[in-house]
């Protein structure tokens, strides 16, 4: 599978064709190496269903729209979805893909709160 990049000069429409792909066995030999009882994997991916039952709890981080914005807006790790126009696209699909998380067994976490107010909720479920 070829690795690409996707930053907010890219095409929307080419970026809502692509496919966010976690490879399965990479993911597989981090979890036996780390050798600790609780790793948390961050993301999405198109093939989550692949992944699901290397999981004990998955968890569904939600915001509301704004929050989202504001933090995609102002995030630094990387560019992707600053423009109004990658934001309306994540939005587009946002609420659909957590419900279907949740239909699957994800505990919903209200993540419009502080870093600390949402890992103290993340970290009390993990107990």
């Amino acid at each position: 599978r070829e690795k690409v990049e996707v930053n907010d000069k890219d095409d929307l429409e080419k970026m809502a064709k692509l496919k966010w792909i976690c490879d399965r066995e990479h993911l597989v030999s981090l979890l036996r190496q780390s050798g600790e009882s609780a790793n948390f994997y961050c993301g999405i991916a198109s093939n989550m269903d692949e992944i699901y039952d290397l999981f004990d709890l998955v968890i569904v981080l939600r915001t509301n729209n704004e929050e989202l914005k504001k933090r995609l807006t102002h995030r630094t790790s990387n560019d992707f979805a600053r423009t109004d126009e990658a934001q309306e696209e994540i939005i587009s699909w946002k609420t659909g893909w957590e419900d279907s998380l949740i239909q699957k067994g994800a505990i919903p976490v209200d993540a419009n709160g502080t870093l600390e107010e949402v890992v103290g909720k993340i970290m009390e479920l993990a107990k």
